[in-house]
Protein backbone atom coordinates (compact mmCIF):
# COMPACT_ATOMS: atom_id res chain seq x y z
CA UNK A 1 0.00 0.00 0.00
CA UNK A 2 1.21 3.49 -0.83
CA UNK A 3 0.36 6.45 1.45
CA UNK A 4 1.99 9.86 1.52
CA UNK A 5 4.81 8.59 -0.72
CA UNK A 6 5.72 5.77 1.71
CA UNK A 7 5.50 2.16 0.64
CA UNK A 8 4.28 -0.21 3.36
CA UNK A 9 4.35 -3.95 3.04
CA UNK A 10 1.92 -6.20 4.93
CA UNK A 11 4.21 -6.55 7.96
CA UNK A 12 4.73 -2.87 8.21
CA UNK A 13 0.97 -2.20 7.96
CA UNK A 14 0.23 -4.64 10.78
CA UNK A 15 2.77 -2.92 13.06
CA UNK A 16 1.31 0.47 12.12
CA UNK A 17 -2.21 -0.62 13.10
CA UNK A 18 -0.97 -1.98 16.43
CA UNK A 19 0.79 1.34 17.14
CA UNK A 20 -2.38 3.27 16.21
CA UNK A 21 -4.57 1.18 18.53
CA UNK A 22 -2.06 1.66 21.36
CA UNK A 23 -2.26 5.44 20.88
CA UNK A 24 -6.04 5.36 21.08
CA UNK A 25 -5.86 3.46 24.37
CA UNK A 26 -3.34 5.98 25.74
CA UNK A 27 -5.59 8.88 24.74
CA UNK A 28 -8.59 7.27 26.42
CA UNK A 29 -6.59 6.81 29.61
CA UNK A 30 -5.46 10.45 29.47
CA UNK A 31 -9.03 11.72 29.03
CA UNK A 32 -10.20 9.54 31.92
CA UNK A 33 -7.44 11.02 34.11
CA UNK A 34 -8.53 14.60 33.20
CA UNK A 35 -12.15 13.76 34.05
CA UNK A 36 -11.15 12.33 37.44
CA UNK A 37 -8.99 15.40 38.14
CA UNK A 38 -11.85 17.83 37.35
CA UNK A 39 -14.24 15.84 39.54
CA UNK A 40 -11.77 15.86 42.44
CA UNK A 41 -11.22 19.63 42.17
CA UNK A 42 -14.99 20.22 42.15
CA UNK A 43 -15.39 18.16 45.31
CA UNK A 44 -12.64 20.16 47.00
CA UNK A 45 -14.35 23.45 46.14
CA UNK A 46 -17.73 22.19 47.29
CA UNK A 47 -16.22 21.28 50.64
CA UNK A 48 -14.58 24.68 51.10
CA UNK A 49 -16.15 26.98 53.67
CA UNK A 50 -17.84 30.18 52.56
CA UNK A 51 -14.87 32.13 53.88
CA UNK A 52 -12.40 29.97 51.94
CA UNK A 53 -14.34 30.44 48.72
CA UNK A 54 -14.49 34.18 49.30
CA UNK A 55 -10.73 34.34 49.88
CA UNK A 56 -9.93 32.15 46.89
CA UNK A 57 -12.41 33.42 44.32
CA UNK A 58 -11.17 36.67 42.69
CA UNK A 59 -14.63 37.26 41.17
CA UNK A 60 -16.49 37.16 44.50
CA UNK A 61 -17.92 40.68 45.08
CA UNK A 62 -16.76 40.54 48.72
CA UNK A 63 -13.22 39.39 47.89
CA UNK A 64 -10.58 42.12 48.19
CA UNK A 65 -8.51 40.46 45.50
CA UNK A 66 -5.35 42.01 46.89
CA UNK A 67 -6.25 45.49 45.63
CA UNK A 68 -9.68 46.57 46.82
CA UNK A 69 -11.70 46.00 49.94
CA UNK A 70 -15.39 45.23 49.77
CA UNK A 71 -18.81 46.13 48.42
CA UNK A 72 -18.46 49.53 50.01
CA UNK A 73 -15.21 50.41 48.22
CA UNK A 74 -12.31 49.75 50.56
CA UNK A 75 -8.56 49.59 50.25
CA UNK A 76 -6.54 46.41 50.11
CA UNK A 77 -2.99 45.34 50.90
CA UNK A 78 -0.35 43.77 48.71
CA UNK A 79 1.86 42.42 51.44
CA UNK A 80 1.46 40.17 54.47
CA UNK A 81 1.27 36.45 54.90
CA UNK A 82 -2.22 36.07 56.41
CA UNK A 83 -5.71 36.11 55.00
CA UNK A 84 -7.09 39.39 53.75
CA UNK A 85 -9.90 40.79 55.88
CA UNK A 86 -13.30 41.55 54.37
CA UNK A 87 -15.76 44.03 55.93
CA UNK A 88 -19.18 45.01 54.62
CA UNK A 89 -22.61 46.43 55.47
CA UNK A 90 -25.72 44.32 54.88
CA UNK A 91 -27.29 47.13 52.81
CA UNK A 92 -25.97 50.04 50.74
CA UNK A 93 -28.55 52.53 52.11
CA UNK A 94 -30.33 52.98 55.45
CA UNK A 95 -33.18 55.29 56.42
CA UNK A 96 -34.61 56.57 59.67
CA UNK A 97 -34.29 54.15 62.55
CA UNK A 98 -33.07 51.22 60.43
CA UNK A 99 -30.30 49.17 62.07
CA UNK A 100 -27.21 48.25 60.07
CA UNK A 101 -25.55 44.84 60.32
CA UNK A 102 -21.77 44.99 59.82
CA UNK A 103 -19.88 41.77 59.08
CA UNK A 104 -16.12 41.19 59.23
CA UNK A 105 -14.46 38.06 57.83
CA UNK A 106 -10.79 37.44 58.64
CA UNK A 107 -9.50 33.93 59.30
CA UNK A 108 -6.49 35.34 61.12
CA UNK A 109 -8.77 36.39 64.01
CA UNK A 110 -9.52 33.92 66.77
CA UNK A 111 -10.89 36.05 69.63
CA UNK A 112 -14.57 36.08 70.57
CA UNK A 113 -14.87 39.80 69.72
CA UNK A 114 -13.23 42.36 67.46
CA UNK A 115 -13.38 46.17 67.61
CA UNK A 116 -13.85 48.34 64.53
CA UNK A 117 -14.26 52.10 64.05
CA UNK A 118 -17.35 53.76 62.57
CA UNK A 119 -17.44 57.38 61.39
CA UNK A 120 -19.94 59.53 59.49
CA UNK A 121 -19.97 62.87 57.73
CA UNK A 122 -21.55 64.27 60.91
CA UNK A 123 -19.12 62.61 63.32
CA UNK A 124 -15.57 62.42 61.98
CA UNK A 125 -14.27 61.18 65.35
CA UNK A 126 -16.75 58.34 65.35
CA UNK A 127 -17.28 55.44 67.72
CA UNK A 128 -15.81 52.04 68.45
CA UNK A 129 -18.19 49.19 67.63
CA UNK A 130 -17.54 45.71 69.03
CA UNK A 131 -18.30 42.80 66.69
CA UNK A 132 -18.98 39.32 68.05
CA UNK A 133 -17.70 36.07 66.56
CA UNK A 134 -20.70 34.20 65.13
CA UNK A 135 -19.72 30.98 63.40
CA UNK A 136 -16.37 32.35 62.29
CA UNK A 137 -17.74 35.70 61.12
CA UNK A 138 -17.70 38.83 63.29
CA UNK A 139 -21.03 40.66 63.37
CA UNK A 140 -22.44 43.74 65.07
CA UNK A 141 -25.47 46.03 64.89
CA UNK A 142 -25.10 49.77 64.31
CA UNK A 143 -27.86 52.24 65.06
CA UNK A 144 -28.30 55.82 63.83
CA UNK A 145 -29.21 59.01 65.64
CA UNK A 146 -29.55 62.68 64.72
CA UNK A 147 -28.33 63.55 68.22
CA UNK A 148 -24.90 62.79 69.74
CA UNK A 149 -23.27 59.46 68.91
CA UNK A 150 -23.57 56.68 71.50
CA UNK A 151 -20.38 54.59 71.93
CA UNK A 152 -20.74 50.99 70.73
CA UNK A 153 -24.37 51.62 69.73
CA UNK A 154 -25.24 54.56 67.45
CA UNK A 155 -23.48 56.96 65.08
CA UNK A 156 -24.63 60.54 64.60
CA UNK A 157 -25.98 61.22 61.10
CA UNK A 158 -27.75 63.79 58.98
CA UNK A 159 -29.62 63.36 55.73
CA UNK A 160 -27.51 61.85 52.93
CA UNK A 161 -24.50 61.16 55.18
CA UNK A 162 -21.90 58.56 54.23
CA UNK A 163 -21.11 56.09 57.02
CA UNK A 164 -17.75 54.33 56.98
CA UNK A 165 -16.76 51.17 58.89
CA UNK A 166 -13.00 50.74 59.32
CA UNK A 167 -11.00 47.66 60.34
CA UNK A 168 -7.22 47.48 60.66
CA UNK A 169 -5.95 44.25 59.08
CA UNK A 170 -2.76 43.60 61.08
CA UNK A 171 -1.52 40.73 58.91
CA UNK A 172 -1.40 43.11 55.92
CA UNK A 173 -0.76 46.38 57.81
CA UNK A 174 -3.64 48.09 56.05
CA UNK A 175 -7.15 49.39 56.64
CA UNK A 176 -10.22 47.65 55.28
CA UNK A 177 -13.23 49.94 54.84
CA UNK A 178 -16.88 49.70 53.88
CA UNK A 179 -19.29 52.54 53.06
CA UNK A 180 -23.05 52.97 53.27
CA UNK A 181 -25.48 55.88 52.98
CA UNK A 182 -28.10 57.17 55.43
CA UNK A 183 -31.25 59.00 54.42
CA UNK A 184 -33.68 60.66 56.75
CA UNK A 185 -37.28 60.16 57.78
CA UNK A 186 -38.85 63.16 59.47
CA UNK A 187 -41.50 62.00 61.94
CA UNK A 188 -44.56 64.20 62.45
CA UNK A 189 -47.25 62.06 64.06
CA UNK A 190 -45.58 58.68 64.45
CA UNK A 191 -43.98 56.38 66.99
CA UNK A 192 -41.41 55.00 64.55
CA UNK A 193 -39.32 57.99 63.48
CA UNK A 194 -37.77 60.88 65.38
CA UNK A 195 -39.77 64.11 65.29
CA UNK A 196 -38.85 67.76 65.79
CA UNK A 197 -39.29 68.80 69.42
CA UNK A 198 -42.93 69.14 70.38
CA UNK A 199 -43.98 72.52 71.79
CA UNK A 200 -40.63 74.12 71.03
CA UNK A 201 -40.25 73.38 67.30
CA UNK A 202 -43.62 72.01 66.20
CA UNK A 203 -47.17 71.86 67.57
CA UNK A 204 -50.56 70.30 66.85
CA UNK A 205 -53.28 72.71 65.78
CA UNK A 206 -57.05 72.21 65.64
CA UNK A 207 -58.27 75.18 63.65
CA UNK A 208 -61.93 74.98 64.67
CA UNK A 209 -62.50 73.25 67.99
CA UNK A 210 -66.16 74.31 67.86
CA UNK A 211 -66.68 71.89 64.95
CA UNK A 212 -64.06 69.18 65.32
CA UNK A 213 -63.23 67.20 68.45
CA UNK A 214 -59.85 65.42 68.37
CA UNK A 215 -58.25 62.95 70.76
CA UNK A 216 -55.40 60.46 70.90
CA UNK A 217 -56.51 56.84 71.13
CA UNK A 218 -54.30 54.14 72.64
CA UNK A 219 -55.16 50.79 71.11
CA UNK A 220 -53.53 47.58 69.94
CA UNK A 221 -55.43 48.06 66.67
CA UNK A 222 -53.36 51.12 65.74
CA UNK A 223 -51.85 50.60 62.29
CA UNK A 224 -48.47 51.85 63.59
CA UNK A 225 -47.31 51.74 67.19
CA UNK A 226 -50.09 51.93 69.77
CA UNK A 227 -51.50 55.47 69.39
CA UNK A 228 -53.55 57.10 66.66
CA UNK A 229 -55.72 60.19 66.44
CA UNK A 230 -59.50 60.29 66.20
CA UNK A 231 -61.39 63.33 64.91
CA UNK A 232 -65.17 63.73 64.97
CA UNK A 233 -67.51 66.43 63.69
CA UNK A 234 -69.61 67.48 66.68
CA UNK A 235 -71.17 70.72 65.42
CA UNK A 236 -71.96 70.74 61.73
CA UNK A 237 -73.43 74.25 61.93
CA UNK A 238 -69.83 75.44 61.82
CA UNK A 239 -69.59 74.02 58.25
CA UNK A 240 -65.80 73.56 58.26
CA UNK A 241 -62.87 72.03 60.14
CA UNK A 242 -59.10 71.84 59.77
CA UNK A 243 -56.18 70.26 61.60
CA UNK A 244 -52.41 70.38 61.22
CA UNK A 245 -48.85 70.05 62.45
CA UNK A 246 -47.14 73.42 62.31
CA UNK A 247 -43.93 75.18 63.16
CA UNK A 248 -44.41 76.92 66.50
CA UNK A 249 -47.01 79.68 66.10
CA UNK A 250 -47.55 78.41 62.57
CA UNK A 251 -50.96 80.08 62.24
CA UNK A 252 -50.98 83.47 63.96
CA UNK A 253 -47.27 84.31 64.02
CA UNK A 254 -45.52 81.69 61.91
CA UNK A 255 -42.00 80.53 62.57
CA UNK A 256 -40.56 79.41 59.26
CA UNK A 257 -38.27 76.37 59.15
CA UNK A 258 -35.64 75.74 56.48
CA UNK A 259 -36.24 72.18 55.26
CA UNK A 260 -34.53 72.48 51.88
CA UNK A 261 -32.97 69.02 52.22
CA UNK A 262 -36.45 67.49 51.88
CA UNK A 263 -37.26 68.96 48.48
CA UNK A 264 -37.93 66.07 46.11
CA UNK A 265 -39.23 63.84 48.93
CA UNK A 266 -42.67 62.52 49.87
CA UNK A 267 -45.42 62.89 52.47
CA UNK A 268 -46.72 59.67 54.04
CA UNK A 269 -49.83 59.07 56.14
CA UNK A 270 -52.24 56.32 57.16
CA UNK A 271 -55.92 57.32 57.36
CA UNK A 272 -59.39 55.84 57.83
CA UNK A 273 -62.63 57.85 57.59
CA UNK A 274 -66.39 57.53 57.27
CA UNK A 275 -68.81 59.73 55.30
CA UNK A 276 -66.30 62.33 54.16
CA UNK A 277 -64.60 61.41 50.85
CA UNK A 278 -63.58 65.05 50.23
CA UNK A 279 -60.71 65.13 52.76
CA UNK A 280 -57.59 66.85 51.47
CA UNK A 281 -54.06 67.34 52.85
CA UNK A 282 -51.52 70.05 52.38
CA UNK A 283 -48.17 71.70 53.14
CA UNK A 284 -47.71 75.41 53.74
CA UNK A 285 -44.85 77.82 53.20
CA UNK A 286 -46.33 81.33 53.06
CA UNK A 287 -49.33 79.93 51.24
CA UNK A 288 -51.14 76.59 51.47
CA UNK A 289 -50.59 73.86 48.88
CA UNK A 290 -53.30 71.15 48.76
CA UNK A 291 -54.04 67.77 47.14
CA UNK A 292 -57.21 65.65 47.42
CA UNK A 293 -56.68 62.22 48.99
CA UNK A 294 -59.19 60.70 46.58
CA UNK A 295 -56.51 61.13 43.89
CA UNK A 296 -54.39 58.56 45.74
CA UNK A 297 -56.97 55.81 46.16
CA UNK A 298 -58.54 57.06 49.39
CA UNK A 299 -62.24 56.39 50.06
CA UNK A 300 -64.12 57.24 53.25
CA UNK A 301 -65.43 53.67 53.52
CA UNK A 302 -64.20 52.78 57.03
CA UNK A 303 -60.98 51.10 55.86
CA UNK A 304 -57.38 52.09 56.54
CA UNK A 305 -55.43 53.56 53.62
CA UNK A 306 -51.66 54.06 53.54
CA UNK A 307 -50.87 56.94 51.21
CA UNK A 308 -47.59 58.31 49.82
CA UNK A 309 -47.62 61.66 48.01
CA UNK A 310 -44.66 63.14 46.11
CA UNK A 311 -43.94 66.69 47.23
CA UNK A 312 -43.94 67.71 43.58
CA UNK A 313 -47.72 67.06 43.52
CA UNK A 314 -48.19 70.02 45.88
CA UNK A 315 -46.76 72.44 43.34
CA UNK A 316 -44.01 74.97 43.98
CA UNK A 317 -43.49 74.60 47.72
CA UNK A 318 -40.67 76.71 49.16
CA UNK A 319 -39.02 74.17 51.45
CA UNK A 320 -36.66 76.77 52.86
CA UNK A 321 -39.70 78.52 54.37
CA UNK A 322 -42.03 75.87 55.86
CA UNK A 323 -44.68 77.02 58.34
CA UNK A 324 -46.96 73.93 58.30
CA UNK A 325 -45.52 70.44 57.81
CA UNK A 326 -48.93 68.82 57.45
CA UNK A 327 -52.49 70.11 57.07
CA UNK A 328 -55.80 68.31 56.65
CA UNK A 329 -59.33 69.65 56.24
CA UNK A 330 -62.86 68.73 55.17
CA UNK A 331 -62.20 69.62 51.51
CA UNK A 332 -65.47 71.49 51.00
CA UNK A 333 -67.60 68.36 51.49
CA UNK A 334 -70.94 68.73 53.33
CA UNK A 335 -70.55 68.10 57.05
CA UNK A 336 -72.84 66.13 59.32
CA UNK A 337 -72.44 65.38 63.00
CA UNK A 338 -70.77 62.05 63.61
CA UNK A 339 -68.40 62.14 60.63
CA UNK A 340 -65.09 60.67 61.86
CA UNK A 341 -61.54 60.17 60.72
CA UNK A 342 -58.63 58.18 62.19
CA UNK A 343 -55.09 59.30 61.46
CA UNK A 344 -51.69 57.72 62.07
CA UNK A 345 -48.03 57.44 60.99
CA UNK A 346 -47.50 60.85 59.36
CA UNK A 347 -43.93 61.47 58.21
CA UNK A 348 -41.72 62.86 55.45
CA UNK A 349 -39.16 60.84 53.56
CA UNK A 350 -36.36 61.70 51.19
CA UNK A 351 -36.49 60.41 48.57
Amino acid sequence: MKKCGIILNAKDWKQFNLHKKGGEKTMKKFMLFILILITAMSLVLLNCTKKEREHNNPYDPLNPGGSSGDNGGGNGGNGGNGHEGIIHFDRPTYTGTNTAMITLIDEDLTNSTCDISVISDSDKTGIVLTLTNVGGEYKGNLGFTTNASVPNKKIKVKHNNTITAEYYDKSHSTWRTANANWKMFLGLYTETYETPKWDSEIQLLNWNTSCLKTEDITSSSAPEGSIYQRGEVTNDSETWWGWGIAAINGIDNPTFHNRSEWEGGRLHLTIMASNNPGIRVGIKDKIAHWVNLSNYGFDADGNWYTISIPFSDFGSVNFSHISNYFMMDYGGYSLTNGQVYYLDHIYWSNP
